[in-house]
């Protein structure tokens, strides 16, 4: 197992760890829910896991958002936890505040409008790529306080969708710019208009995990301090194909977890919360992995299980799984697959 320092405590804003592992869902089809609420009810999750779900809000037209938000509390005992794409979306249009809410505004009045290009905020950097990231965040803070003063829902965390490749490179701090200023946005919201503290689950690309390796000092040093004080948790997207021996693939997604542990440090920290990002499998998309070899529904089931629970040995803060559309979401895919994650779950209770 990893040498990952686990953070004390139970409560319910501690940190992910693995003697305290979560579950998250993100990015399905709302028609699917009821599904997927029935395959987590027969998973057998141990008992107390924290679980996140939530797909993305801000890239559907008005009239639908309104329809469907209130729509996405129906997995029981779970913690709804809405998706924030880091990419374009409606939350880029404009601010959306009443006039007696915008009054209240300190700050940042100048940045009620469109948010620049992303590709203008990944040229320049710096400063205004981090307070137009924040205002960002702060938007989707906004629709969150609408969504539970109007439809009486409670937005209990989120989840970000994600630190990105551009992150890497001799431009990557432009980037780590951008994204520090939309986790810092998701994260303090607007003090101003009663929002907290509030941290989320947020995901990494896999290949950003290289930069782990870099010397964590100057700018960089900034960025890990803000990605573990933001995250309860962090999700590297691992995405595995489902093909070869399935625990030397554990061993090798691994990678980017284990340098971190080594570092020790903010780095050892993160590592610590460290949680399995798979997806379901079908989706034949390319980056996501899955069955790209075209393994019969019983290979699947039997290669991503060994998968989990030799994930769940080298020491893991819980597992996420994203992208359960079409023939992700269908009863057949998600059954199997919670019932692997609760099952790698009591795997890692056995090891504390």
């Amino acid at each position: 197992m990893i040498a990952c320092a686990a953070l004390p405590g139970t409560a319910h804003g501690a940190d992910a760890s693995w003697t305290r592992p979560v579950v998250a869902l993100a990015y399905y089809s709302s028609s699917d829910l009821p599904v997927i609420a029935n395959a987590m009810e027969e998973a057998g999750f141990p008992t107390g896991t924290p679980i996140y779900y939530g797909s993305y809000w801000g890239t559907a037209p008005r009239a639908a958002r309104q329809k469907t938000e209130p729509s996405t509390v129906d997995l029981k005992g779970a913690r709804f936890a809405p998706l924030f794409g880091w990419t374009p979306n409606k939350f880029w249009d404009y601010r959306r505040l009443e006039s007696s809410d915008e009054a209240k505004l300190r700050s940042d009045r100048h940045l009620s409008g469109a948010a620049p290009s992303l590709y203008t905020l990944l040229a320049r950097g710096g400063s205004s790529a981090y307070r137009w990231g924040r205002e960002l965040g702060r938007r989707f803070r906004d629709r969150a306080r609408q969504v539970e003063e109007i439809h009486d829902v409670d937005v209990d965390r989120w989840q970000f969708d994600e630190v990105p490749t551009n992150a890497l490179g001799s431009s990557g701090h432009r980037a780590r710019d951008l994204v520090r200023g939309m986790l810092a946005g998701l994260t303090y919201g607007r003090p101003e208009l009663g929002d907290g503290k509030l941290r989320g689950v947020v995901f990494v690309a896999h290949d950003t995990l290289r930069l782990a390796a870099k010397p964590v000092r100057g700018e960089l040093k900034r960025f890990w301090r803000t990605l573990d004080n933001d995250s309860l948790a962090i999700v590297g997207e691992e995405y595995p194909r489902f093909v070869g021996n399935p625990r030397r693939s554990a061993f090798v997604q691994s990678a980017g977890q284990r340098t971190m542990a080594r570092r020790g440090g903010v780095l050892r920290r993160l590592a610590s919360k460290y949680v399995v990002g798979i997806t379901p499998g079908y989706n034949g998309t390319p980056g996501l992995g899955g069955n790209t070899s075209g393994r019969s529904p019983d290979g699947v089931k039997a290669w991503r299980a060994d998968f989990l629970a030799a994930r769940a040995q080298y020491g893991v803060a819980g597992f996420a799984a994203y992208h359960m559309l079409d023939a992700n979401g269908r009863r057949g895919t998600v059954r199997p697959l919670f019932k692997a994650i609760a099952a790698a779950l009591h795997e890692l209770g056995r090891d504390r």
